[in-house]
């Protein structure tokens, strides 16, 4: 990796870590330590990272510190305080019109069709 601003002999060390700057990805804002860099025929490549000793992580490249290009404009996957609390608020204002316990159709227990049948068995024959 050369920088224009160095000799040309000069090399720039990779950087030691890698963070998660897709705001979509669950993991976005950590930062882990770099392990390596691979690209793929069909991808963009993956980046591994050190999640804890001995635990490694494949990441997708678009979506950590070292993408080459800027992301795709997207919606935003989480909600900010202001946003949940307009969100509850909403939800509050709403609850009479769903009640939880809605009225039940038709009685409430069915009538009986008849005598009721004998709780005891008949004797047997004996034969």
């Amino acid at each position: 990796m050369y920088h224009e601003d160095t000799p040309e002999n000069e090399v720039l060390s990779p950087p030691q870590e890698v963070a998660i700057v897709d705001p979509g990805h669950p993991l976005y804002g950590r930062r882990f330590r770099l392990l390596s860099v691979t690209g793929a025929f069909r991808s963009e490549g993956f980046v591994r990272a050190e999640y804890r000793p001995g635990i490694t992580l494949l990441l997708p490249l678009p979506a950590t510190s070292l993408r080459t290009r800027p992301p795709l404009p997207g919606p935003a996957a989480k909600l900010s305080l202001a946003a949940i609390e307009a969100l509850l608020a909403l939800v509050g204002e709403s609850e009479e019109a769903c009640r939880s316990s809605p009225p039940t159709s038709g009685p409430s227990c069915p009538m009986r069709s008849g005598a009721s049948s004998s709780t005891t068995s008949p004797r047997p024959s004996g034969r």
